[in-house]
């Protein structure tokens, strides 16, 4: 456990510090290189607790193996005592396990492969951001950490890995002036790993919109209908609108996850720092916040899709599974608060200050509550 907590605390500073010591873009990406197969290696040494999903999965991959299943009857059929409904339909992540179970014998390499997933993605959106607004490194991944938690991505897994392909769809489409073609086409990846990621398609395209006080009350009011449409689409005759649906239900239900409230009134916290900000920076007439269409169409998908979660306030699922698309798109959240060039305006100078200073300090908080379930035995010993 020492020695592999050291690679990943000296990966840490050498990372944090690169873009301060100018290193060589070559030298970066190897620490990020090296710092993502140490995050990957962590989930693989882990034991998991009966709680977790991953637990499960590891109980279905050995029955894959026991019972010799083929891939065309994990994506197509049934199969008793696997998860039945649960798992149809995800055909990327089948094919993941599948592919898993009979390259290796070992099922650790499911969680190290989706973590090494998630935190490639993570780290491609930091890279390319820093390229044209600023240096962001490596406390990055602390506010992607506070959004996206690790212990989150390793036990659940699926929903960690759905979210950042949809992230990764929305950044290329929105910012990258990709086609519409590329953004359907990791948005089904993400869905093909867990239906509830298409959550973000109609935020993306409200995104094209401008920020307009009928848009925002619209996305609110659509937030509080959520249940409603959960259980209109779980009675479904459509296998996939059902599987939705039940989904969607068992997060407003009273079987939703409760535990660990740090992580939801963090969240709700960071939102609400981020909003006020963004909308008082805004109003600075000297101030360009969001800069090319491009950019502003980024900045609009976080507010829509912020207001969408603030509006499920009650749910805590519904709050911190969709904010695991904010944690992959850490970059353009933290821009908001670490660009100085956006406070030129001495009136709001030193309110601008403490909601930054608030932010950080509360993102640290935030990390260090998961530090701490980590040493005291939510995750299971090296």
């Amino acid at each position: 456990m020492l020695y592999i907590c050291g690679i990943y605390i000296i990966c840490f500073i050498l990372t944090a510090l690169s873009p301060r010591l100018k290193a060589p873009p070559k030298y970066r990406n190897i620490l990020w290189g090296i710092f993502i197969l140490a995050l990957a290696y962590v989930a693989f040494c882990m034991n998991p607790l009966t709680t977790w999903d991953l637990s499960r999965h590891y109980i279905y991959m050995d029955m894959i193996r026991d019972h010799n299943i083929s891939l065309t009857a994990l994506l197509f059929e049934k199969i008793p005592g696997m998860g039945e409904m649960q798992y149809q339909s995800l055909y990327l992540f089948n094919l993941i396990r599948y592919l898993v179970c009979n390259l290796t014998a070992d099922n650790r390499f499911l969680p190290f492969v989706m973590i090494l997933l998630d935190y490639t993605i993570v780290a491609y959106i930091i890279v390319d951001w820093s390229k044209e607004n600023g240096k962001y490194g490596f406390i990055t991944f602390l506010f992607s950490f506070a959004f996206l938690p690790y212990l989150h991505a390793v036990s659940g897994m699926r929903n960690a890995a759905a979210a950042c392909l949809a992230a990764l769809g929305v950044y290329l489409y929105l910012y990258k002036k990709h086609s519409v073609f590329t953004f359907a086409v990791f948005i089904l990846l993400g869905i093909m790993i867990h239906p509830a990621v298409a959550i973000v398609v109609p935020f993306v395209f409200l995104a094209r919109i401008n920020l307009k006080t009928v848009g925002l009350l619209l996305v609110v009011f659509c937030s509080a209908l959520t249940q409603w449409a959960a259980e209109l689409m779980a009675k479904s005759h459509i296998p996939y609108l059902q599987l939705i649906g039940e989904k969607y239900y068992r997060y407003v239900s009273e079987e939703q996850y409760r535990s660990s409230r740090f992580a939801l009134y963090g969240v709700i916290l960071l939102i609400i720092l981020f909003l006020l900000t963004y909308f008082i920076r805004s109003n600075i007439k000297k101030n360009q916040l969001t800069g090319s269409t491009d950019k502003k169409r980024l900045y609009n998908f976080m507010i829509y899709y912020m207001l969408y979660i603030l509006g499920n306030i009650g749910n805590y699922d519904m709050v911190l599974r969709p904010a695991y698309v904010i944690g992959a798109l850490s970059p353009v959240f933290l821009s908001v608060f670490m660009d100085k060039k956006l406070c030129i305006n001495r009136e709001y100078a030193f309110l601008y200050y403490w909601l930054n200073a608030a932010c950080i300090g509360l993102c640290i908080y935030i990390n260090c509550k998961f530090l701490l379930l980590f040493i005291k035995g939510y995750t299971a010993y090296f």
